[in-house]
């Protein structure tokens, strides 16, 4: 089919869903493709799109078997979804438009290259995303804007240096081939899974301006290196955040009041964090498997702890006197010797289990339940202090515990405590708190 010679537009829905057409010519000169042009022609094998043409609608060529390379030097106009799961295999020019449409470029799984005008400014959602064969993209500095998902899934070897960007959408570069961020412009948050498994990714600077990062934000960037971070002006930060990320030191979070699960966890270089006096709340594991982690302070402020700190080496006084909570394992295996105050908690699970160097607890009043293994593998153990009048009620607590500790309760409460279920066995270790040594 050819069409005539002069035609300057065609209609939307023209030729959609003709399965018998298997090649058009469209004129030198035509300037305007309308929607759905050939949408579904699912014989169509052959088809010229014009250099003259400044516009084009969506889903043109969508659901059909073509094959083709794109070159449009005078294009003004590129509709949403125009070449929405098409076969374009490369495109050469987009002439000199500023947006992006959404899903324009969605789900090309052929296109191996693109060339993007440095007149673009406006990157909408989704453009690129799941064109799982493309190997080479440019990103103009002009660009102010991208919108979520536009890159996911592209592994073409990306750096972004973009002065003038001011918005950046969630899991706009998730599990992309982005290597480097140069410049990210003038943006304060990054959004949810916007790195998200960026494998290659290794180096991203932060500057003080950053408040808020969000869920999944960098989860899995295990080539990313952050000497320092430092972030004066964060309010929040979301789960997963960091998880993988090679941070050698922690210095600044803001005012945040909760670090939650996973937000760090899994990285073999740090070695200090300094929280604000902020933090209310430690979510699971936050620092889980920090295996090098020393040195961290606990904010008095803290009341609601998890198991934060499995599988570090941290080592300090725990004095929490507004603690509310500890989860099970907060402190598994950890150097911690010393525990001052665990606040107003009732229930105290195996939150310590494995600290070898602990050699001091003091449970406070408010204690109701100490759960099995609570002290297990703690050989150091020498002295246990707990304020509660009423004994709590206690499981198989001191299992592979030191052979000498002893357990210091209120004057009045020595004879309830060595009459008590499973304290019993104890009752030679059982003194009253006006025999502690000083």
């Amino acid at each position: 089919m050819e069409l005539f010679t002069g035609l300057k537009r065609t209609a939307a829905h023209a030729f959609r869903d003709c399965t018998n057409l298997v090649s058009a010519r469209l004129p030198e000169g035509l300037t305007e493709i309308g929607e759905r042009l050939f949408q579904n022609c699912t014989s169509l094998t052959s088809v010229n799109l014009p250099e003259s043409l400044t516009k084009i609608g969506a889903f043109i060529i969508n659901g059909t078997p073509l094959e083709i390379e794109v070159n449009f030097p005078n294009l003004t106009s590129f509709g949403s979804h125009a070449f929405y799961e098409s076969g374009v295999t490369k495109i050469h020019s987009l002439g000199k438009i500023t947006i992006l449409s959404y899903r324009s470029c969605y789900g090309c799984k052929k296109l191996t290259s693109v060339v993007i005008p440095d007149t673009v400014t406006t990157i909408d959602a989704e453009v690129f995303q799941g064109c799982t064969a493309l190997a080479e993209i440019n990103l103009p500095k002009s660009i102010n804007t991208i919108g979520g998902s536009s890159f996911n899934k592209v592994p073409a070897p990306m750096v972004v240096d973009l002065p003038n960007l001011v918005s950046l959408g969630n899991v706009a570069f998730s599990t992309s081939g982005v290597v480097s961020v140069v410049n990210w412009g003038k943006i304060t948050t990054i959004g949810n899974n916007c790195f998200d498994k960026c494998s290659n990714l290794e180096s991203v600077p932060f500057n003080d301006g950053f408040t808020s990062i969000g869920n999944y934000a960098f989860r899995l960037c295990s080539t990313l290196v952050i000497d320092e971070l430092s972030l004066p002006k964060l309010t929040s930060i979301g789960l997963y955040a960091f998880q993988d990320v090679k941070i050698g030191k922690i210095t600044n979070l803001g005012t945040i009041t909760s670090i939650p699960e996973y937000c760090f966890s899994g990285n073999p270089n740090l070695t200090s964090v300094v929280l604000p006096e902020t933090i209310t709340e430690l979510g699971k594991s936050c620092f889980g498997n920090c295996t090098n982690l020393v040195d961290i302070n606990l904010p008095k402020s803290i009341k609601v702890m998890d198991s934060a700190f499995q599988g570090t080496i941290v080592n300090m006084v725990v004095d929490l006197p507004n603690l509310e909570s500890i989860g099970a394992n907060a402190f598994l295996n950890t150097n911690i010797e010393r525990v001052e105050s665990l606040g107003k908690i009732t229930t105290l699970s195996y939150a310590f289990d494995g600290c070898k160097r602990l050699y001091y607890m003091k449970l406070p009043s408010s204690i109701t339940e100490i759960t099995y293994a609570a002290f297990r593998n703690c050989y150091s153990l020498q002295t246990i202090i707990c304020e509660a009048i009423t004994p709590p009620t206690i499981q198989d607590i001191f299992i592979n515990t030191s052979d000498s500790f002893l357990i210091y309760v209120p004057d009045a409460s020595v004879s309830a405590y060595k009459s008590a279920t499973n304290w019993s066995k104890y009752a030679s270790r059982i003194k009253p708190l006006s025999e502690l040594p000083e």
